[in-house]
């Protein structure tokens, strides 16, 4: 299928920060099982007015937090007052100062969000990396750029760095914001004999929030991940929301569970800590440079596990660098990191400084 822009009005999208225009994108990219639609915002700057071909602009790709996986979680469709509008805003603020510095902004809605013929995928390399290569390449066609900044944040920042692992044409550097990983049971406790069921048995209220989203998006990616073969009736049904619902409405049905709830009894989920294992961060070696921060109060994701991660990546020769970000937590962790971001791309494209 060929790509459709569509331009929206002024509010129309309150994803997108603002600028010359907005465009809604449609466009077909590799999921987790073949080739798919998929959807995207694309913002030109002020400074450049570049609505055709021709114009060289230069690009910068933002890869989302999670919102979840239904079609809803999208932001190219959000709304203002739709549950997903506190991870919304705080990006929005973030992606404002790359207009402002003159970039066309892209937004990937990833795998299944946005469009209702496709399942919902998360934290899948091939699919991240196609959501996020796919918009570059059908923002390339339009615009004449020949460099791109690869930007993502938690679940973006795994993205960004699943895109950089085979990135398309062009790329100057990629940027990870506390990037999530899909490793739930860490090798020190896989050498005690814990799985997945036992992890998700020590967890309880909003805690549980991604456990069904890492469950329906195995079984949407991958057919012999089959729930039969885990899935309690409780599980069952939290599954099938999560294919419906955003991540603050899931939430708000995990209020009074164990993680352990999703699960019956000697529950078989060797077939589906296999496929999560294949999507690890240490699986992938993207091309450099590359920066990745992380709040040293971040309890959202494992952050040793990531800084081993950057120093394993250093010793194999990726061109690499950690920043700590004192006295930060995880949802504070973009706008936080957005001066340094600045300053470093800066010393790669003067365009980007501010």
């Amino acid at each position: 299928m060929a790509a459709e822009w569509h331009e929206l009005h002024p509010g129309e999208a309150p994803a997108a920060p603002a600028g010359a225009a907005t465009y809604r994108v449609i466009y077909p990219a590799p999921g987790a099982r073949s080739e798919v639609t998929m959807s995207g915002l694309v913002t030109v700057p002020e400074s450049t007015a570049a609505t055709e071909a021709g114009t060289a602009v230069p690009l910068l790709s933002f890869a989302h937090g999670t919102t979840g996986i239904s079609t809803s979680s999208a932001p190219s469709l959000y709304k203002e007052g739709d549950p997903i509008g506190r991870y919304i805003e705080r990006s929005t603020v973030f992606l404002q100062s790359w207009v402002d510095a003159g970039f066309t902004v892209l937004q990937p809605d990833y795998e299944g969000l946005g469009v209702e013929e496709v399942g919902g995928t998360y934290l899948h390399r091939a699919s991240s990396a196609g959501a996020i290569n796919g918009l570059v390449e059908t923002a390339k066609k339009r615009f004449d750029a020949q460099h791109w900044v690869n930007v993502g944040y938690s679940q973006g920042g795994y993205s960004a760095l699943a895109a950089a692992d085979n990135p398309t044409e062009g790329l100057m550097a990629t940027v990870a914001i506390a990037p999530g990983d899909t490793e739930l049971v860490n090798k020190n406790l896989r050498i005690m004999g814990i799985g997945p069921v036992d992890v998700a048995r020590m967890l309880s209220g909003r805690a549980v929030r991604f456990f069904p989203i890492v469950l329906a998006s195995a079984m949407n990616a991958f057919e012999d991940v089959d729930g039969d073969a885990f899935l309690s009736d409780l599980g069952r049904e939290l599954v099938a929301k999560a294919n419906t619902l955003t991540l603050p409405e899931l939430e708000e049905e995990v209020e009074d569970i164990s993680g352990g709830d999703l699960f019956f009894s000697n529950a078989d989920t060797t077939v589906l800590q296999a496929r999560l294992d294949e999507q690890r961060l240490e699986l992938m070696h993207p091309q450099g440079p590359v920066l990745v921060l992380v709040g040293n109060q971040d309890t959202t994701i494992n952050r040793e596990h990531v800084i081993g991660q950057v120093n394993a990546w250093e010793a194999a020769g990726v061109e690499v660098k950690y920043v700590e970000l004192d006295g930060v937590g995880h949802g504070k962790s973009i706008s936080e990191a957005q001066a340094p971001i600045h300053e470093w791309v800066a010393q790669r494209d003067g365009r980007a400084a501010r």
